[in-house]
Parts: C-alpha cells; sequence; structure tokens
C-alpha cells in the first residue's frame, strides 16, 4: 500500500503501470497527443484488454492542436471507447483498479514528460481506489446515457472542419467555424442541490423544503441484481441506510417519508435506479457513527421500512417517475428553468434528494409495498 508523489517521473510510473496492467484501463483527460495515442493503441492492440478514455471534443481544441483527431482515430481502431464530456478537467488515469495516477497531468507528450505537473501516484489503497472507480463511472455512465461517443464519422468530419478552418485563416484572414462542443453534460454536484435559493426568491409561493425524499444506495459499479426482492439494511436490529462523511443527512426530519432507490435494471433490462423501498426515517444525530464504516460511515435510522413488491424490476424507475413529473420530481427543480435533460440525472453524485409534495402523493398512489417488516 502506498501514495507517492510524482513530478518530473510521470511518463515512467504511467508506462510501469501500463505494461503491468492485465484487466482493464480507464483514463480521463481533456487533451491527448499523437504520440502518446500511438503507444497506447498499440499497447492494448498487444495486450487485447478493455480500455475507456474519456477526454473533450472541443473544436477550437482540435484547431490549437491540444487534441489529436488522429491520436483519436487510432485509438478508436484499436478497440478503445471513447466517449466525450463537457467542461472537462479531470486527469486521471486507473489501472486494473490496483494503480491510479490523479493529479495535473494530460494524456500528451508534454504532460507526461515537459510540461511543469503534479500528481499522486497510488497504489494498493482500496478504499481510495474504489472511490476514484466510482468517481470514473459515474463520469463515464453519464457520457453512455446521453450516448456521447466518439466515432470515425464524427472524427473525419471534425478534421475536415480543422483543415477547412486551417486553410481558409492562411489565405484568407481568420475564420472560425460554428462547430460547437460536442459531449455529455454533468448534472449539478451542488451538496445544497435540494433547494435553489434564487429559485426560491423568484418563486416565494414553492414551498422548497421537503418532508419526503428519495435516498440512493449501490452505485453504477455496484448495481443491485434486478431479479431478487430488496431487503433493507439491518444492523443490530436497527434498519438504516448508509452516507459518507460529507453527506451527511442534516435536512430530513423527523418522520419524514424515505424512498429508496437502488442502482440496478428495468424490467426491460436498461441500467436504471430503481425505486425499490419505503420507510420513515428518526431525525439524524451526529452520534450516527458505525465504527470501521468504510466509506459509509453515518446513518439514518428507519422504521415503518416497506419494500417493494416482487424484486427490485418491479419497483419504480426513477427515469419514469422523472419523465412523468418533469420539474415538478424535486424541489430544487420547482418553478421551471431546470433543462429537461439536468433534471433526468439530477440523481447523479448526489445521496439524496428533496421530492415535492406533488410527487409524494404520486408515488404513494403507486408504490406497492410487500408486507411489512416492521
Amino acid at each position: 500500500m502506498s501514495i507517492e508523489l510524482l513530478t518530473y517521473n510521470h511518463k515512467e510510473k504511467l508506462t510501469e503501470a501500463f505494461e503491468r496492467s492485465h484487466e482493464k484501463i480507464s483514463i480521463i483527460s481533456p487533451f491527448l497527443s499523437e504520440d502518446t495515442a500511438d503507444y497506447f493503441s498499440s499497447l492494448i492492440k498487444r495486450k487485447q484488454i478493455p480500455a475507456t478514455f474519456v477526454t473533450r471534443f472541443d473544436h477550437e481544441a482540435f484547431v490549437k492542436g491540444a487534441n489529436s483527431t488522429k491520436g483519436l482515430t487510432k485509438m478508436l481502431h484499436a478497440g478503445v471507447e471513447l466517449l466525450a464530456l463537457l467542461d472537462l478537467h479531470t486527469k486521471l488515469y486507473l489501472i486494473d483498479n490496483r494503480t491510479a495516477i490523479l493529479g495535473s497531468a494530460n494524456f500528451t507528450a508534454s504532460g507526461m514528460s515537459k510540461n511543469i505537473e503534479l500528481s499522486l501516484y497510488i497504489e494498493d489503497e482500496p478504499e481510495l481506489l474504489d472511490s476514484l472507480q466510482e468517481y470514473f463511472e459515474e463520469l463515464r455512465d453519464v457520457c453512455r446515457e446521453q450516448e456521447t461517443y466518439i466515432t470515425e464519422e464524427k472524427l473525419k468530419r471534425e478534421e475536415q472542419l480543422v483543415k477547412d478552418e486551417n486553410t481558409s485563416s492562411k489565405y484568407a484572414g481568420p475564420c472560425k467555424t460554428t462547430a460547437k462542443p460536442f459531449g455529455a453534460k454533468m448534472p449539478a454536484r451542488d451538496d445544497e442541490l435540494e433547494r435553489d435559493y434564487v429559485q426560491e426568491l423568484l418563486n416565494p409561493k414553492i414551498n422548497y423544503d421537503s418532508h419526503c425524499w428519495i435516498k440512493f444506495e449501490a452505485s453504477s459499479k455496484e448495481r443491485r441484481v434486478s431479479g431478487q426482492p430488496y431487503t433493507f439494511h439491518n444492523q443490530n436490529g436497527i434498519y438504516m441506510t448508509r452516507f459518507s462523511e460529507a453527506r451527511k443527512p442534516k435536512r430530513m426530519h423527523e418522520g419524514d417519508i424515505v424512498y429508496i432507490a437502488v442502482h440496478s435494471w428495468d424490467r426491460n433490462g436498461n441500467p436504471a435506479p430503481m425505486i425499490a423501498g419505503r420507510a420513515r426515517c428518526h431525525a439524524f444525530r451526529e452520534t450516527n457513527v458505525i465504527p470501521d464504516g468504510g466509506q459509509w460511515p453515518v446513518y439514518l435510522e428507519l422504521y415503518d421500512v416497506a419494500p417493494c413488491a416482487g424484486n427490485i424490476q418491479d419497483g419504480i424507475c426513477l427515469y419514469d417517475l422523472v419523465d412523468a413529473l418533469g420539474k415538478d420530481t424535486y424541489t430544487h427543480t420547482q418553478g421551471g428553468g431546470v433543462p429537461a435533460e439536468s433534471i433526468r440525472y439530477s440523481h447523479r453524485q448526489q445521496a439524496y434528494l428533496g421530492l415535492t409534495e406533488k410527487a409524494e402523493k404520486y408515488l404513494e398512489q403507486i408504490f406497492k409495498p410487500r408486507d411489512k417488516e416492521s
């Protein structure tokens, strides 16, 4: 188990980790150079392991040479999954869920060898590596769900745009295309997402407080089996749902309704958050801590628990709820002004979200519980 500081040896350490890999490689880097793409493409062809590369697809970056269509094309031909994400700035390299490099260095020749960069080299630190893997998968899944795959057709089109612009600039002065950045858009990640204070000022009649919540359990990495019944976590006779230290449920009140949503699959086999249980909660107390609780040491005590009838796939798909209610789903989306796509993916990076009275009544009518466990 080790964490090491990288300064001028990024290329050496990353190459060593890549050469040891035998399971999978996952990379997030806004920029790519053709020479690093050459090496990585040959590595993936040689090792025949799955690889995913999340990057920016910004026309201006291609024009300036900060990103490389030729490099991306080579990686695509090697079998690397290419995904585009807007506003990307993260640089993360994950190898076999055993090694990670996290810091400032892009996957470019300059980032690896020339620039003044600073990163952490992490090896055999299970909890930290799991958190980084979960972070990567959240970004990856947003790209997949919004279908921002970088295809050969898209790369050819972009390469032609760059050629046309360079030719036009050379002979007729500056010329800028109207090409917009392509990529998935991450939902808001504010810890106080449940309450939009600007909307509250603009819409004083709207009630932004909530006494009904949706709590998310499991992750896209650890989806629950859809064909099994949901069971509430019970420790020493106490029903509970768990949180990280940073996401304590301080806004939940005594007696509030809590709907539990787990990442799983719906009846059609599509990945989706499924509302699989309902309960009431006691008010959160700072003493609600599980010793050696890992990533989720904080808990909220539940009572009057009721799993959904049947299996998890028989619960309520969160996307169906959002499609039915739109901006009236969550307290933070009331009053309009939030794009439909952002509402649909509001659950990303969130531990829990406040539901509106309309959503509470809607769920009360359609949620079908099994016999209560307590």
